[in-house]
């Protein structure tokens, strides 16, 4: 399982997970900042993982190490699901309350403990699964890894070749329905439920774990489902993870990677958490590109060197697809791009020095040099009308 564990550290990196044990809590209370721990989500960005046991398909017994209990047999009158991890540190815990002695090491500790408690409280509690995780196939996770980072090199090559990215986000903007939006992402997640529900089967099997269990664990890793996908004011959403996703692996990348709603109190969880995450984002996205590339015969690309994207941001990136969007005569793309990366179209120039109304004119599309020239034009009453509301205040 090592090379899932060197793919998972490799495709995410980081996690926003809200997992600690004790000793890990304290090294972050003094060591971290604020803005630290709430972007990371209180995890040491090198925490060393344990590597994961390999278990197989049929075999129902639960996933154990040295650092985790293992949950007592199930009563006749239980609900059939193992229940929760405790806490890592639990036992210390209780043994040096036992003794009745407290140190002045235990007592600073302690109160350590309160206050990470305290700010813990403040969050908004996170759904835990660590009692289905239990039954989750590793090996099955692995190959989610190694296809993840298969797909997530095509698809960048993919949109990067050619005008192919511009191209589809005039398609999404402006040629397919909402309905027929919401009926392919549909069909991508139960997909994708179908997965998850394989790397479930031994537990399926045993009745540990329900179908129900495991919408709810897909739900909670992919929790952009099925609201913003399908409720989000504009259709922008689809299109900036398709962005963030070609734009190399940077913050942004490993940021969205493992954003995930759930929490667990076991270290090896944390990789089976944040390895469906990534699988999830990468094969629903992966999936709706393929439907487009099949209904417009786009198959064809170049596989893009690794380092092309390294010095770029997305805002460059942006930045090219927005020119792109001139030359090809795409206005709707062009103000998705505009609007959402906030690049300001009378400065905004190209890698030559050429601004958006020059590279309309050069090539020749009068109908976005007409867009361009609206545009300016109601930017600039805009701005005289907020220049004269300034004039009126300070008067």
């Amino acid at each position: 399982m090592s090379r899932s564990v060197k793919d998972l550290r490799e495709l995410i990196n980081v996690s926003r997970l809200s997992y600690r044990d004790d000793e890990e809590e304290d090294e972050l209370y003094h060591s971290s900042s604020p803005e630290s721990l709430q972007e990371f989500g209180d995890i040491p960005l090198e925490g060393a993982q344990p590597a994961l046991p390999k278990r197989r398909n049929k075999d129902l017994v639960p996933l154990s190490s040295k650092e985790t209990r293992v949950s007592p047999p199930l009563s006749a009158g239980s609900s059939g699901r193992g229940s929760p991890l405790p806490p890592i540190g639990a036992s210390s815990t209780a043994s040096s309350s036992s003794s009745g002695r407290t140190s002045p090491v235990q007592s600073i500790a302690a109160a350590n403990r309160g206050i990470s408690a305290k700010r813990k409280d403040l969050k908004t509690s996170k759904p835990n699964f660590d009692s289905i995780l239990l039954y989750m196939d590793s090996t099955v996770v692995g190959d989610w890894l190694t296809k993840a980072n298969k797909l997530i090199k095509q698809l960048t090559s993919w949109l990067h070749y050619n005008d192919n990215f511009i191209q589809f986000a005039h398609f999404w903007l402006s040629e397919m329905p909402r309905s027929k939006q919401r009926e392919l992402i549909e069909m991508e997640f139960s997909i994708l439920l179908e997965e998850v529900c394989f790397a479930f089967g031994a537990g399926l099997e045993g009745r540990s774990v329900s179908r129900q269990d495991i919408s709810a664990f897909a739900r909670a890793v992919l929790w952009e489902y099925p609201e913003k996908f399908h409720y989000s004011e504009t259709k922008a959403f689809f299109l900036n993870i398709l962005l963030c996703l070609c734009s190399g692996r940077k913050n942004n990348y490993r940021a969205l990677l493992s954003d995930v709603q759930c929490s667990t109190s076991n270290k090896q969880f944390v990789q089976l958490i944040l390895a469906s995450r990534a699988f999830a984002i990468v094969s629903i996205c992966s999936g709706v590109l393929e439907f487009f590339k099949a209904a417009f015969d786009r198959s064809t690309f170049k596989e893009a060197a690794d380092d092309s994207l390294v010095s770029k941001s997305v805002v460059v990136i942006a930045t090219e697809f927005a020119f792109q969007a001139v030359q090809k005569d795409l206005p709707d793309v062009l103000d998705y791009l505009l609007k959402n990366y906030s690049l300001q179209h009378c400065t905004l120039k190209d890698s030559g020095g050429k601004s958006l109304i020059f590279a309309a004119v050069l090539s020749g599309k009068e109908n976005m040099l007409r867009h361009l020239l609206k545009v300016i034009k109601s930017t600039t009453k805009e701005n005289a009308i907020k220049y004269k509301t300034i004039q009126v205040v300070y008067l």
